[in-house]
């Protein structure tokens, strides 16, 4: 870019000289109710038949009258506790003979019972039966059972509907009964569903509550062990209330169906398989074990790695148990966790060396604990203490998995995170991170990319701002939209960085990171790489090549304004945290580093100098006219040269000669140069063409260029001698 002005210059002897010239946990609260659940409310099960049983309302007076639909309407004085069911309404299974109440059990007419007797009678004609099954069983109201070592034995492949009944241990009853419903026969399949077993607020008519359960199990097989593994147990709808610590259910496979609720629970030991099935949940809060050798709540007598603990498709399984490992298992264990699903374990076991969510007798042989992690899907572990035993979490795009501990690990070895990532990319299509504080504030992240595998030994997470010591796998955030504008023109040459849209949308951003460079901030094949995000990270303002660097909580827009043109290299990233568990937010989840390559393009070219030029020689040797300076400034967004190519004399007359050199001994002879107050230095003119040395003019500075005129004169100062000189420029871009 080229062009070319005239700068006339005037000198006379009192020299004049003229010129003119123009030109940006807590955790997942799953868990039900610490209070103690109502009748038909939080404690009984909600099924699609009407549940005949009392309610209570969400308020009532004491003149309201409760009314429970039986054979036939009965009313009762309000005297009577909302809790209590009166003995004129509960079973008495010993004023009854041993008969089936109604139908032939099948699905269409199933046995219809409303007492113990009548559940005794219905199996036992189904065990003399010449079907196979399976035969149904459909309460028709609250039984009250009585004591004895079994109460109800099954034979064959039975479903027993509780419809939303319970099942009550009599308070009266001489002796406990010990198991509730026992498999005598190998190969069954046994399914109890909407039932309440126990309870905490239900009374008898002596005003005792209903709390008793048996002194062992709800549910037991006994059968050879070479066929236990014949036998499955499907649990569907059901609320169990304890107050003995003993086993609650014990069986070979165990599938959790709908929505089940063990409160104050002992433990569950499973031979080879248990299984929540889809869209189902279940919650398990543990009662303090009778004995301290009892440490666990789940136990897998007979695991292996053939998927022996499995949660199908947005099912949920909680567990709150005051022991220190919440699953316990012989061998070591592979737990499926599928889409969507989610696992909550809370150890809350005080002093406790440490604490397991899963924890194996193969461990001392360094085997570490298989857990397979779903799309979408989510674990956490809280612990009252410090985590312990090597997990290997097989990640495919999960949510997040988290541990929560209340201390510190401090034996190294003795608590391995290790996440193998199986997925390409993250649900909303980015990468993952491990995030863990350490020396108390430090934010420690790990990438883990596809097929790779990450480790972190637990006793490198100190505590952060919350006060446990927390670590967590998490997807990165993803950029999806970018935009980099840039805005050139007079005196203007913006670039505008916004980040507009971000995944997944509904997590808060809590910082808006941006650097921008002359150069590459990365070296290597793919900036989706440990090596290249570290050395994006590691950029400061002494870096080559880095023009700026910006940091914001809140702002996602960004401009860097009085930029030269050329190529330039925008790189964004932001943190968050996690939405659904604010006690997270000190380990945020953070994007990788994007690039974006942009061109300031040039601006129009604009120069403005000084119109004029006038000093003055009032003795003979060099001068200049420094303290006359005058600012030249460059509009646009790129350096120009100014070089004087010609110099046109105006003055036909003077004596004065404008020369290269000054002779010793000349008369009337002038050096003129053309000088900026960087000391750059055009040389000396002369009249015609000339090969000036360039004046490079910058753009955008805060002290801009001043121009003068220096140099010498020889000879006499006795007369007045004007000379008038115009300078043809050259501007040249850069």
């Amino acid at each position: 870019m080229k062009k070319l002005s005239r700068l006339l210059i005037f000198v006379s002897i009192i020299c004049f000289t003229s010129s003119t010239m123009s030109q940006h946990y807590a955790l997942t609260d799953k868990m039900e109710s610490d209070k103690p659940a109502t009748i038909n409310n939080s404690e009984s099960v909600i099924s699609n038949d009407s549940i005949n049983i009392p309610t209570e309302a969400d308020s009532r007076s004491q003149e309201e009258t409760d009314e429970i639909p039986t054979d036939s309407q009965q009313s009762f004085s309000d005297k009577n506790d909302e809790d209590v069911i009166p003995a004129t309404i509960l079973n008495d299974s010993s004023d009854h003979s041993i008969t089936a109440y109604a139908g032939s059990g099948t699905e269409i007419d199933p046995y219809l019972v409303g007492f113990q007797a009548e559940m005794i009678s219905a199996l036992a004609m189904i065990q003399n039966d010449s079907g196979t099954g399976i035969y149904y069983i459909e309460l028709t109201g609250n039984i009250i059972y009585d004591g004895a070592t079994i109460v109800f034995d099954i034979h064959k492949d039975v479903i027993i509907d509780g419809k939303g009944y319970y099942v009550l241990h009599n308070n009266d009853s001489p002796s406990r009964a010990e198991r509730l419903f026992n498999v005598a026969v190998a190969g069954l399949t046994v399914t109890l569903r909407n039932m309440n077993f126990g309870s905490d607020t239900l009374m008898d008519g002596n005003n005792m509550l209903y709390n008793k359960n048996p002194s062992h199990l709800i549910y037991r097989e006994s059968v050879s062990p070479s066929s236990i593994y014949d036998v499955s147990v499907i649990i569907e709808n059901i609320n169990y209330y304890g107050t003995v610590y003993f086993d609650v259910i014990s069986a070979a496979r165990v599938t959790f169906k709908g929505h089940n609720s063990f409160r104050n629970s002992g433990r569950f030991v499973i031979n080879h398989q248990v299984f929540f099935a889809e869209n189902s949940t279940t919650v398990i809060e543990g009662m303090q074990p009778s004995s301290s050798t009892i440490d666990y709540c789940f136990y897998l007598s007979n695991a292996s790695l053939n998927e022996p603990f499995v949660i199908d498709r947005n099912a949920e399984l909680s567990i709150v148990t005051p022991t220190p490992k919440a699953i316990s298992a012989i061998n070591s264990i592979r737990m499926d966790i599928r889409e969507e699903a989610r696992l909550f374990i809370h150890t809350t076991h005080p002093t406790a060396i440490s604490s397991y969510m899963i924890y194996h007798t193969q461990y001392a042989n360094a085997v570490g604990t298989m857990i397979l992690v779903g799309p979408n899907a989510t674990v956490v572990h809280e612990s009252q203490t410090m985590i312990g035993n090597s997990y290997t979490f097989m990640a495919n795009k999960p949510k997040y998995i988290a541990f929560r501990a209340a201390s510190r690990q401090t034996l190294s070895g003795r608590g391995i995170f290790t996440v193998n990532r199986l997925d390409t990319a993250s649900a909303f299509g980015g990468h993952y991170q491990v995030s863990y504080r350490y020396a108390n504030t430090q934010l420690g992240t790990l990438s883990v990319f596809p097929n790779t595998a990450v480790s972190r030994d637990l006793t490198n997470v100190y505590s952060g701002s919350s006060g446990t010591y927390d670590i967590i796998y998490q997807p990165n955030f993803v950029i999806d939209e970018i935009q980099v504008e840039p805005e050139v023109g007079i005196d203007l040459s913006n670039l505008t960085t916004t980040i507009n849209t971000t995944r997944p949308p509904e997590r808060p951003l809590t910082k808006y990171d941006f650097k921008l460079s002359k150069q590459r901030l990365w070296t290597g094949s793919s900036i989706n790489t440990q090596a290249a995000q570290t050395q994006i990270n590691n950029a400061s303002l002494t870096t080559n090549g880095m023009v700026a660097v910006r940091s914001s909580p809140t702002e996602s827009f960004w401009q860097e304004q009085k930029l030269y043109a050329g190529i330039y290299y925008v790189y964004v990233k932001v943190t968050g945290q996690l939405q659904e568990d604010p006690e997270l937010a000190h380990l945020p989840s953070e994007s990788f580093w994007y690039e974006v390559v942009i061109e300031m393009p040039k601006s129009p070219l604009n120069v403005e100098v000084p119109l004029e030029k006038i000093f003055k020689i009032r003795e003979e040797g060099p001068f200049d006219t420094f303290e006359s300076s005058q600012p030249v400034v460059s509009r646009s967004n790129f350096p120009i040269n100014l070089t004087v190519t010609e110099v046109v004399e105006h003055t036909t007359d003077s004596p004065v000669a404008l020369v290269n050199e000054i002779q010793p001994g000349a008369n009337k002879q002038l050096r003129l140069h053309l000088r900026t107050t960087n000391n750059q230095d055009s040389g000396p003119l002369v009249v015609g063409l000339n090969q000036a040395s360039p004046i490079e003019i910058l753009p955008f500075l805060d002290n801009p260029l001043h121009l003068y005129l220096k140099g010498e004169y020889a000879g006499s100062l006795q007369e007045k001698h004007d000379v008038s000189y115009s300078f043809v420029y050259q501007l040249t871009a850069k």
